[in-house]
């Protein structure tokens, strides 16, 4: 959040995003026809109207991909949560905020939703609910933690960005701290300067 007070950074990661968000999502099915491969859009697949229109009851196509693009550009990284249907139907996708989420593997055996998994089992950890929280009086990104959840990686959508270990998208702006900090020390200084009608405040 304090990179993106640097007008440089937020600029590209709105012209990316909006970029992003702008081009058409479509399902293709491929289908051989006069012996050859062609491809149509797949306008009745069952995730059509999901990908194309409404990932969420809460989100349109746009802004879901301005989010999960605007994740990948800050931290390297984006996770989309899928969510299904007592009948294993995706019925929604749901950004998770990378600052809160991150991928783990179990240490021991453990059980989840009645089925046991092995120590080793990737799984997803994320501390953003998918039910309701009280309203804060501030929002910020400070504001209290909710319990932990953990997200099988089948119920998973990861998208890496540079990768060290072919796992976890290195932190954009953690990689670029230096510039960043030096682009705000700028900021920070001309204000200071030009505020005190640009004479210097003693010798």
């Amino acid at each position: 959040m304090t990179a993106l007070q640097v007008s440089t950074v937020i600029a590209c990661v709105n012209i990316i995003a909006n970029g992003i968000a702008a081009l058409p999502v479509h399902i293709y099915e491929q289908k051989y026809e006069n012996g050859r491969m062609s491809k149509i859009v797949a306008y009745e697949h069952g995730l059509y109207d999901l990908l194309a229109y409404e990932p969420n009851p809460e989100m349109n196509s746009v802004a879901f991909r301005k989010t999960v693009q605007a994740h990948a550009l800050l931290w390297g990284k984006s996770y989309v949560e899928i969510q299904r249907d007592g009948g294993n139907r995706i019925v929604g996708l749901w950004p998770r905020n990378p600052a809160r989420t991150r991928p783990v593997r179990a240490v021991t055996d453990f059980k989840l939703e009645g089925t046991i998994y092995p120590r080793g089992t990737m799984v997803y950890e994320t501390y953003e609910s998918m039910g309701d929280s009280r309203i804060m009086d501030s929002d910020t990104t400070d504001n209290e933690m909710t319990p932990r959840r953990i997200i099988l990686a089948e119920d998973m959508f990861h998208i890496q960005g540079l990768s060290l270990d072919g796992r976890v998208g290195q932190n954009t702006i953690q990689m670029a701290r230096q510039a960043i900090g030096l682009a705000l020390a700028t900021e920070k200084y001309g204000a200071k300067f030009f505020g005190n009608g640009a004479i210097p405040a003693g010798l």
